[in-house]
C-alpha cells in the first residue's frame, strides 16, 4: 500500500473518531429530548388555558364515563355530567357491594345522595336519601378535577411531558399529552377549540382515574334531578358526636 493511501486512510479514521467524540449539538441526544419535553410542556400549558376557560360556556352539557379509586380501594364507576346549570356525579361501587351514590351541584346548593346512608358510619342515618351540604354551593366539582392541579403536575421540574398525536375520542379530535413524574403517570386529551376534556386517565398521587368523554349535548331535565327523597335538615345535622 502506498504512503498516499495510508495517509488518506488515517485521515478518514481520524475524522470518524473526532466526529464520534465531539460534543453534540443542542438538536440531538439529551438536549433534544429536553427541548422536546419543554415544548410539550409549553403546548400543554396553552391547552390548560383553554381548559380553564371552557367551563364558562353556556348551552352545552358534557358527559363522561368514569372509573376511579383511591389508595387501591374499591373501584367506583358511573357518569359525570357538567353543564352551565349544574354538575352531577353518579357512581356505583363495583366491589365490596357499596351503595350507589350521587353528588349534585345545582345553581344554589350541593347535594349528597346515597342509596344506603348506613355505609357512612360517621352519620346517624340509614336508608336512602339526599342531604344538602351547606357552604359548598360555590365550589365547582369541575374545578376540583380539571382545575389548576394540572398546571402543577405539568410544570413540576421532574415531569416528562410528551405529545401523543392522532387521537379521536367520541368523534372529537384532541391534543393529547402523557405526563410522568414522581406524582403522576397519566394521559390527558383536550379538544383545542373548545377546551373540553376528552380523556383523563392514570395515577395522580393516591388516585387512579379514568375519564372518557361520551357525548356533548343539550341539558336534559333529569340530569340534575335528585335520585332519592330530599331528607330534612342538612349533612351536618346527622353527624355523630
Amino acid at each position: 500500500m502506498s504512503e498516499r493511501w495510508i495517509a488518506a486512510l488515517l485521515t478518514a479514521c481520524a475524522g470518524v473518531i473526532l466526529a464520534a467524540c465531539s460534543p453534540r449539538e443542542p438538536g440531538s441526544g439529551l438536549a433534544a429530548h429536553a427541548a422536546s419535553t419543554q415544548a410539550a410542556k409549553d403546548d400543554a400549558g396553552v391547552l390548560l388555558t383553554a381548559l380553564n376557560r371552557w367551563g364558562a360556556q353556556d348551552g352545552i352539557t358534557v358527559e363522561w364515563d368514569l372509573q376511579w379509586t383511591r389508595d387501591e380501594g374499591p373501584i367506583q364507576a358511573g357518569t359525570r355530567i357538567w353543564s352551565s346549570e349544574g354538575e352531577r356525579w353518579a357512581l356505583t361501587t363495583l366491589v365490596d357491594a357499596g351503595p350507589d351514590r350521587a353528588t349534585i351541584q345545582g345553581e344554589d346548593d350541593l347535594y349528597g345522595c346515597y342509596s344506603d346512608w348506613s355505609y357512612m358510619k360517621l352519620l346517624t342515618l340509614t336508608g336512602s336519601g339526599c342531604l344538602v351540604v351547606p357552604g359548598k354551593a360555590s365550589e365547582s366539582l369541575l374545578d376540583a378535577t380539571f382545575g389548576t392541579g394540572y398546571s402543577d403536575l405539568i410544570d413540576a421540574p421532574d415531569a416528562i411531558v410528551e405529545e401523543v398525536k392522532g387521537r379521536t375520542i367520541a368523534g372529537r379530535e384532541g391534543r393529547c399529552f402523557t405526563v410522568e413524574s414522581r406524582r403522576a403517570d397519566m394521559e390527558m386529551c383536550v379538544e383545542s377549540k373548545t377546551g373540553i376534556v376528552l380523556l383523563h386517565k392514570g395515577d395522580i398521587d393516591d388516585y387512579w382515574i379514568n375519564y372518557v368523554l361520551s357525548e356533548v349535548r343539550d341539558i336534559r331535565p333529569e340530569d340534575l334531578q335528585l335520585p332519592y327523597e330530599l331528607l330534612p335538615g342538612d349533612y351536618y345535622d346527622y353527624e355523630k358526636d
